[in-house]
C-alpha cells in the first residue's frame, strides 16, 4: 500500500496514527518530499500553511516539474524529529542552530541550511527571585539540551557570573517553577507559558534572547543531496509556502489563532505572550541574518564544553551552489 499523499498535523492519539501511517507501506511511484519538526511556535508558519491549505493556490507543481508531494508533520518531540531524519524517514528538519550542530557533529550527515526561519527575540529566558545574590554559590537549572546550556552559558557571561561560581543542574520544564520557587534552584533558562507563570509569583527576567539577537535561530535543516533534488521546491517554501503561513499568523485572525491553539495547546493569552518573543523572518529580512556569526558563537560554546566542532560547517545551501 502506498504512503498517504498528506500527514495529518497532530498530536496525542491520533499522532501514533500519523506516524505509523508515515513509516509504512510501500514507496509510491513519487515519493513525498517530508519535512517535520516539534511544536515550537518558530515552526508554525510552516504547519499553518499546509494545515490550513492557505497555499492551495500557489501551485508549486509549476516551478517543480515531477509533481512530488510535500508533507509538513508536527512531532511532539525533537528527539522524535532527529530520529526520524537521521534514519531517512524525513528529507528535511525543522531544528534550532544548536541542534542542529550537534547532529552534524554527531553523524557527520552532509548538512545545510534550506531556510532560516525565527529567531528568539525574549521567548528564551533566565529568571531569579528578588533575593539572588550573583556573588554566593549559583545553582543554575535548565533543561537538558544545547540551548538550555548555551542560554546559561551566554548569561553568565553578559551579566559576568563567575563560571566557578556555577553549578549546572539538569531541571525539566514542567518542574521550573516549583524547582525555582521552593529555592532548589537559584537561577534557571525557561520560555513561556514557564515564564509568565514565574514573574506572577514574582521572579525577575535577568536576561533573555533580546539580549542577544540572531543567536537563537530556527532553521531548515536538509542534506546537499536533498538540496540539490529538490532545489526548487525547496526555494519555493521560502518565497511562497513560508509567506504564506506567516501572513495568516501575523494577521491574528479568529480562525487562525484557534487551530493554533488547538495544535499548541496553549491558550490565546499564552500565545500571545510567546509569539511576541519570537521574530519571524521574511523573505526580504534573509539577507540580513548572519547565520555564521550564530554558528561561531553555538560553536565556541561547543568546544568550551569539551565536545567537537562539526568538521564541515554548516552553511546555507544555496551558498555551496
Amino acid at each position: 500500500m502506498p504512503k498517504p499523499k498528506h500527514l495529518s498535523i497532530a498530536l496525542g492519539a491520533p499522532f501514533l496514527l500519523v506516524v505509523s501511517l508515515f513509516l509504512a507501506g510501500c514507496t509510491p511511484a513519487k515519493t513525498p518530499l517530508n519535512i517535520a519538526g516539534n511544536t515550537w511556535l518558530g515552526y508554525q508558519p510552516m504547519y499553518i500553511a499546509h494545515g490550513m491549505n492557505l497555499c492551495k493556490n500557489c501551485e508549486h507543481r509549476r516551478v517543480y516539474r515531477n509533481e512530488v508531494p510535500l508533507n509538513f508533520t508536527m512531532l511532539p518531540s525533537t528527539s522524535l524529529t532527529l530520529r526520524l531524519f537521521t534514519t531517512g524517514e524525513l528529507d528535511g528538519a525543522l531544528l534550532t542552530l544548536d541542534e542542529a550542530l550537534n547532529l552534524q557533529r554527531r553523524t557527520n550527515m552532509d548538512l545545510c541550511v534550506a531556510q532560516v526561519l525565527s529567531y528568539s527575540e525574549g521567548a528564551d529566558a533566565v529568571l531569579t527571585l528578588p533575593n539572588f545574590d550573583a556573588t554566593q554559590k549559583i545553582r543554575f537549572g535548565y533543561e537538558q539540551t544545547a540551548l538550555g546550556g548555551y542560554m546559561a552559558s551566554r548569561a553568565a557571561q553578559v551579566l559576568g557570573w563567575s563560571s566557578d561560581n556555577i553549578e549546572t543542574e539538569f531541571v525539566v520544564p514542567r518542574a521550573h517553577v516549583n524547582a525555582l520557587l521552593e529555592n532548589e534552584i537559584d537561577a534557571v533558562v525557561s520560555y513561556e507559558p514557564y515564564i509568565s507563570l514565574l514573574r506572577g509569583q514574582g521572579a525577575q527576567v535577568v536576561f533573555s534572547s533580546a539580549d542577544i539577537p540572531g543567536e537563537v535561530l530556527d532553521v531548515l535543516v536538509v542534506t546537499r543531496a536533498v538540496w540539490r533534488e529538490h532545489k526548487p521546491l525547496l526555494q519555493w517554501l521560502e518565497t511562497n509556502f513560508w509567506p504564506a503561513g506567516l501572513a495568516a499568523l501575523s494577521s491574528g485572525n479568529e480562525e487562525t489563532m484557534r487551530w493554533l491553539s488547538q495544535q499548541t495547546e496553549l491558550s490565546s493569552v499564552e500565545l500571545g505572550r510567546s509569539l511576541a518573543g519570537i521574530h519571524f523572518i521574511t523573505p526580504d529580512e534573509t539577507q540580513s541574518v548572519s547565520l555564521q556569526t550564530a554558528v561561531d558563537r553555538i560553536g565556541s560554546f561547543m568546544q568550551a564544553q569539551g565536545r567537537a566542532f562539526p568538521a564541515e560547517p554548516l552553511t546555507l545551501c544555496s551558498e555551496a551552489d
